[in-house]
């Protein structure tokens, strides 16, 4: 395939170049259209972006995200009266209705940043994205964009404070961020690339075929249900559960499919059991955590079909019984088999309770990502339960990515920019603490290394951290920042 677009000058350098890299690494492309209208450019952009999506798949997915004041739907009507669609899908919905559209997958992703940068709408929409995919960030001028007063921030005004208190320190790191990350910026005022990365323009999108794994319990078109090698690995170790004494433990960072597999993996059991009586109890901190795990697990016994009647968080398959019950309620019950998804946010008391009462068990959780991954779970429960002698601990850990190829550039901008893998400093003997109030804003964009200790002890101790947090750390005029510093006698200051 080459890529040529009918575009002109450097939108055209900065378009080629971000579509080519996208599609030769299957990787996404972040694309930032800068200045006072920059929409002017977007229709000619996302039409070239759908020829070529076009012969990549059937019906290009596109996904339009703005919020809903007058200037943002301006600006879309611009784009739908400007823009040629035919033979691709658009959704759009507003920033607040982000929740709408997880667990879907689009090519396409146009984001209107003018006057919105709330991470944790980033932090999903981000997601959605397959690899060989655009996101596009219509976004003022570069040099104002740390300026900008934001929805975010009129949400972080308390009294006695009003919005001119209101700090700019995390718009100051995105921008910062952009510029150290493979991030394409262009100025539409003045038509001229600011930033791109050069790529061949002759590519060749990477094959989707991956070494198919087996297990030797569970059918093999089960396994084909698995979109990553990783994923059939993850799903093998559930034939462990056949068994009884054992407890799973599967862990992975966003985006792996990891909640997938434990849908594929409960099915597996109900196809071993699906003739004897076999009670199968799912918990997690809400209903909507498992509505990938419920969707895929139905997918999966229609594929083994199996016949199942589901009721309201219940299914009955054959004599097998697979419900949803909240932590509090489920540890009243009796099960031979208890699945917990985003173990990580169920208070730490039920954890334990299930781990003493039942003797098949799954905990899966998110190690790394927006939903928040308090590590109460790894430091305190975890080494609990290896050190349980009525349960033998069977851990995994995904890896690749479902939606795109590892090493993904946009992963990897969105990790660095919302601290996502951050996490603590291993101190083994502590001394001479000092308490160390810092200058906030050279803390946020200066002092990296502690800024990922600070936000890691955060995250240790928070179990329901999310993204807009270190925004509001860095920007709410009523928050200040503190921390303990220490020498440890193998390392330098921590």
């Amino acid at each position: 395939m080459r890529i040529d677009s009918n575009l002109k000058g450097d939108l055209k350098i900065v378009f080629d170049n971000a579509q080519a890299r996208a599609i030769e690494h299957y990787w996404r492309s972040f694309i930032i259209l800068s200045g006072k209208n920059p929409e002017k450019p977007l229709p000619g952009i996302i039409e070239n972006a759908i020829r070529y999506q076009k012969e990549l798949r059937v019906k290009p997915q596109v996904l339009y995200v703005s919020e809903d004041r007058e200037q943002n739907i301006r600006r879309y009507q611009y784009f739908i009266e400007n823009t040629n669609l035919k033979g691709a899908k658009l959704d759009r919905i507003y920033f607040k209705e982000t929740q709408k559209v997880l667990g879907k997958t689009y090519d396409i992703l146009i984001m209107d940043l003018t006057n919105s940068l709330t991470p944790d709408d980033l932090g999903r929409l981000f997601g959605l994205v397959r690899g060989t995919g655009l996101i596009i960030a219509l976004a003022p001028s570069i040099d104002k964009w740390d300026k900008i007063i934001t929805t975010f921030h009129e949400h972080l005004v308390t009294p006695p404070y009003t919005i001119k208190d209101v700090k700019h320190y995390f718009e100051e790191r995105w921008v910062k961020k952009l510029f150290e990350h493979e991030v394409y910026i262009y100025d539409t005022d003045k038509e001229k690339a600011i930033k791109y990365i050069e790529n061949e323009k002759d590519v060749a999108p990477p094959k989707a075929e991956f070494h198919r794994v087996y297990g030797e319990v569970f059918p093999k078109k089960l396994y084909g249900m698995c979109v990553t090698k990783d994923q059939a690995e993850a799903l093998k170790k559930f034939e462990n559960l056949v068994n009884k004494e054992i407890a799973y433990v599967l862990t992975a960072d966003r985006g792996r499919g990891k909640s997938v597999a434990v849908g594929l993996g409960i099915a597996g059991i109900t196809y071993v059991f699906y003739k004897k009586p076999f009670y199968i109890g799912i918990t997690a901190p809400n209903r909507g955590n498992i509505e990938s795990l419920w969707e895929f697990l139905k997918k999966a016994l229609e594929k083994l079909e199996l016949k199942y009647e589901e009721k309201k968080n219940k299914i009955k398959a054959g004599k097998v019984i697979i419900e949803y019950k909240q932590p509090q309620d489920l540890v009243k019950r009796k099960y031979d088999l208890v699945a917990v998804d985003e173990a990580a946010g169920v208070y730490v008391t039920y954890l334990y309770k299930i781990m003493n009462k039942y003797d098949r068990l799954v905990f899966s959780t998110t190690i790394h990502g927006y939903e928040g991954a308090g590590r109460t779970f790894n430091v305190r429960f975890l080494k609990a339960l290896k050190e349980n002698p009525n349960l033998m601990v069977i851990e995994h850990k995904m890896k690749e990515p479902i939606r795109y190829a590892i090493d993904d550039p946009v992963e990897r901008f969105m990790y660095d920019v919302l601290l996502l893998d951050a996490e603590p400093a291993k101190i083994e003997n502590p001394t001479n603490p000092k308490l160390v109030k810092p200058d906030k804003r050279d803390f946020i964009l200066n002092q990296e290394e502690k800024l990922r200790q600070f936000v890691g002890i955060y995250i240790m101790a928070h179990y329901k951290n999310r993204p807009n947090d270190i925004a509001m750390l860095a920007d709410a005029p009523h928050h200040d920042l503190y921390y303990l510093e220490v020498e440890d006698n193998k390392d330098e200051d921590q």
